[in-house]
């Protein structure tokens, strides 16, 4: 069907004429999807002399296409050649350019892209937003976008507790242990609590920090002598705050981190 589709497209371009801008994309699409992007390139100027246009999805098949090929370097040139243009980027095209500049190593292409996607207000679904965010945590600039992370977690329901996870354990790692904290306050007044690999990076801190028989203790602890505790160490307005929020929890494990948290942050005396 594609390979026919392409050869009455090529007759109309030959005699000028034009189709929808829809239907080209599905024509795009499907040739891309047979892993002919040249044919796809070479398509899209036939069209542009025909006078049908290509949209911020034409773009996005092409360099789609062109990323399941590996041909990174390939996706610099239809991206300037989009802009020449004057064709927005869509979601699509942030999501391919930032994993694409994420894998070359190109720190300043993959943050800025990042953040003009978050400032557009185009918020990928869960799955593709945490993976965005796990090129950068992998590239250790998860600190650099702290202001699109948290437009994300005041306005976004697209953060979900994998995401949380990715954050607090990447900033963390990154030495921006207050940052980390302050999403992981988040996380809990949201119901979640660390999974197995933060609760170890978390665990290791506390250790290299001296507090870990701090963190061993409130493992040992029942539901009283947690809050005994908590009443005991909460002298800041902060933590006032996160008492409140332990107090009317259900789940003990939110307790838990809490005080493993007041812990690490050297509130125990």
């Amino acid at each position: 069907m594609t390979h026919e589709a392409t050869e009455v497209f090529c007759y109309m371009s030959s005699n000028r004429c034009s189709i929808q801008s829809s239907s080209f994309n599905m024509l795009i699409k499907g040739v891309c999807e047979t892993g002919k992007v040249d044919e796809a390139i070479r398509l899209q100027k036939l069209a542009y002399y025909s006078g049908t246009s290509s949209t911020s999805s034409t773009y996005s098949a092409i360099m789609l296409g062109l990323s399941k090929l590996d041909k990174a370097k390939d996706l610099l040139v239809v991206l300037s050649k989009m802009l020449v243009e004057g064709c927005n980027l869509d979601l699509d095209a942030y999501c391919i350019l930032i994993q694409s500049m994420s894998l070359q190593n190109r720190v300043k292409e993959c943050i800025l892209l990042f953040r003009m996607m978050v400032n557009e207000g185009l918020i990928p679904d869960s799955e593709r937003l945490f993976n965005l965010l796990s090129c950068i945590a992998n590239l250790s600039q998860l600190h650099v976008i702290s202001d699109s992370i948290d437009k994300l977690a005041s306005s976004s329901e697209a953060l979900n507790s994998a995401i949380y996870n990715v954050l607090i354990n990447g900033l963390w790692k990154e030495g921006y242990k207050r940052e980390a904290c302050r999403l992981l306050d988040i996380m809990l007044e949201k119901g979640w609590v660390p999974d197995a690999k933060t609760h170890g990076l978390l665990i290791g801190s506390a250790v290299s920090e001296e507090v870990d028989w701090k963190c061993w203790t409130i493992l040992t602890l029942n539901q009283d002598q947690e809050r005994f505790l908590l009443y005991q160490y909460v002298p800041t307005a902060s933590n006032q705050k996160m008492l409140q929020k332990v107090m009317d929890a259900e789940d003990r494990m939110q307790s838990i981190y809490v005080l493993f948290e007041l812990a690490a942050r050297g509130s125990f005396m």
